[in-house]
């Protein structure tokens, strides 16, 4: 078990809660629960994070906790409050994609990414969700078999027509880049462009300008 990444996590969640880590990071767009069970796994080795048990002093000021954790006891900490405990050593374990060439070794493993993300009706036609990044367009929700089999989420309002924003991301690369033209009869123009799927753990709206191609 990696008692280090633990401790970390559990100082994390506790600062959290008693208000001592700072100002929140920006609204998450999104976030898989079970994937971040998964990483919690990953990292320290054990099945469950630690139940937090929550006391109120009554000599301490007006809405401050006192957050005390057991392994096995208590309530387990929502999917958010763990993510953000485990960012820190995310942001140095997992790698960062800038290029195109950096995505050769990182063939399903995780990966952060920053780039744009949008509704697109690359690569058949359909109306799918996309993160542009690094030259290449990573589409979410891919199912291998074939792209009828595609989740598609109900996307038939303008707004989600119009989606696009700015997002940092951390996403598990689900193969390697592959080509594919994007004919015009789907919507597209005769390019050939470079693909991959992707699995999203967590996207979050990025401040500042990202170039997406």
């Amino acid at each position: 078990m990696h008692s280090n990444h633990l401790d970390l996590i559990v100082r994390r969640i506790q600062g959290r809660l008693n208000r001592e880590s700072g100002p929140l990071e920006p609204p998450l767009i999104y976030l898989d629960p079970e994937a971040v069970r998964h990483i919690y796994q990953e990292l320290t080795g054990l099945d469950e994070p630690p139940g937090i048990h929550v006391a109120l002093p009554e000599a301490e000021a007006p809405g401050r906790a006192e957050a005390r954790f057991g392994i096995e006891t208590g309530y387990r900490p929502p999917a958010r409050l763990l993510f953000e405990a485990m960012s820190p050593i995310l942001d140095e374990t997992v790698p960062r994609v800038d290029r195109p060439e950096d995505l050769h070794p990182l063939a399903y493993r995780y990966a952060r990414i920053f780039g744009r993300f949008q509704t697109t009706h690359f690569p058949d036609g359909g109306l799918n969700l996309e993160i542009s990044f690094a030259g290449v367009r990573g589409i979410l929700f891919y199912t291998k078999a074939f792209f009828s089999s595609m989740v598609r989420p109900l996307l038939g309002s303008d707004r989600f027509h119009s989606l696009g924003c700015q997002v940092e991301a951390l996403v598990y690369l689900h193969g390697r880049p592959q080509r594919t033209i994007f004919y015009h009869q789907s919507f597209g123009d005769d390019q050939e462009h470079v693909w991959l799927p992707l699995a999203p753990v967590a996207l979050r709206e990025a401040e500042g300008n990202i170039e997406s191609e």
